[in-house]
Parts: structure tokens; sequence; C-alpha cells
């Protein structure tokens, strides 16, 4: 049974970059302002500053979508010895986020990405490297597009319960002591509800003794997104 509790308030393991600094004054700085269902996102930005290291820590965005999230960490939180990979099924994906790499002219040492599933990613990465990973990322659902209609969104590839479920076990086997895993999981869509409780059934199978499970959700809006925080504890 996962314990769910509140964050734990400890530092992160090694100096934190000046950069990393401000992004988190800025988090605790917002941190009075409305819970609006799109604050999951904010929630899970300032998890990643408070855990990620300034030694070379391994960041992985499971769920690359265009870029947003990853470019984030790689200008506000990581150090220039962090690199960055990203996985994403969709190549206009991959295109989107090394456009927005590039524009922000990160160095390419910096980001490696790569067009696989996120749960054979993971599963792979679990079966071949140490735990080494300070921050895991993953937004489910389907890569975002401005204007699009209802029956365009629903012919878009997302992603799926069973898939996602692995992906929560194979990430957690991946971190290292202190990294962070966060998953937000979308519900509007068909399927989404089921896939949010896959992911559900996937934390809370992990042992309270080697992980804190923290859920963060808006429960008077419908269908609002649901932020899960993962950290190893031992």
């Amino acid at each position: 049974m996962t314990r769910i509790a509140r964050a734990p308030a400890g530092p992160a393991r090694g100096a934190a970059p000046p950069r990393a600094r401000a992004a988190r004054r800025a988090s605790s700085s917002s941190s009075s302002s409305s819970f609006g269902d799109a604050d999951v996102l904010r929630w899970a930005r300032r998890a990643w500053c408070e855990r990620v290291r300034a030694d070379g820590d391994v960041v992985v965005d499971a769920t690359l979508g265009c870029g947003r999230d990853a470019l984030y960490l790689a200008l506000e939180c990581a150090s220039p010895d962090v690199i960055i990979r990203g996985f994403d099924v969709a190549s206009e994906a991959l295109e989107a986020s090394t456009r927005a790499f590039e524009d922000a002219r990160v160095a390419p040492r910096r980001f490696a990405f790569e067009r696989r599933c996120h749960a054979d990613a993971l599963e792979a990465m679990a079966a071949t490297r140490a735990r080494d990973v300070g921050v895991l990322m993953a937004n489910l659902g389907y890569l975002p597009a401005p204007g699009l209609r209802a029956d365009e969104r629903a012919r878009r590839t997302r992603t799926e319960a069973s898939t996602s479920a692995r992906l929560v076990r194979a990430g957690t086997r991946t971190l290292r002591l202190g990294g962070v895993f966060t998953v937000v999981a979308y519900l509007g869509h068909d399927g989404g509800a089921e896939e949010n409780e896959a992911v559900r059934r996937a934390f809370a199978e992990l042992s309270p003794k080697d992980f804190t499970v923290v859920v963060h959700a808006v429960v008077n809006r419908k269908n609002a997104p649901v932020l899960y925080v993962c950290e190893r504890v031992r």
C-alpha cells in the first residue's frame, strides 16, 4: 500500500545551480495562487526543480509532446552538465521538441530524443541501467494541437492504460535515491479515466518503505487532470 502524504521538504542531494534556486523561489512565491486544474504542471515543475542535482543528474521526459516541459527543465532547473533524454511515438513531437531546444539555443550535447513508446523505453532503461534517474516525467494523453475538432482529437495517437501502467512500474525502478517521478493523467478524453485508474493502481502497489507517492487533484472540477509525484526514499 502506498502512502499518500505531503511532499518531503528536504533538499536534493548536491548543490543546485543558480537557475534552479531561482525557479524554486518563483514556484514558492506563486504557491499561494489559485489551484486551477492547469496548475498541476506548476506543481510538477516545482518537484523537478527541487530534486534535480547539479552534478550531471539523469533527466528523462517519457512523453515529449512539444518539448515544453523538457525545455523548462533544461533552462530553469538543470545545470549544463545535465543531459535530458526524451521519448515519444509521434515523429511530429520529436521534430517540435528538437526545434524548441534549437530555438532556445540549448547545446545539442545536452539533449537526446528518440521515437519510442514510453513504456518500452523505460523498461529498457530499467533492465540495462543502474538506478540513476533523478527526474522522470510523463504527461499522458495525446499530442496537443490547437484548433482540433473533436473527431480529429479522437483519431490522434494517445497513451493507453496498459502501457502507462507499465511505464509506472518500469519508471520507478530507474529512480535514484531522492529521485522524483511525476505523471500527469488527463481524464477528459476517451479512455482517460481508465488510464488514470491504471496509473493509480500501479503507484499504489509500491512499497511504502521504498517510495512516497503524493496525489494532487482538483476535486470540484469535472475531468480535471491528476498529478502523481513519486519519490524514492530508500
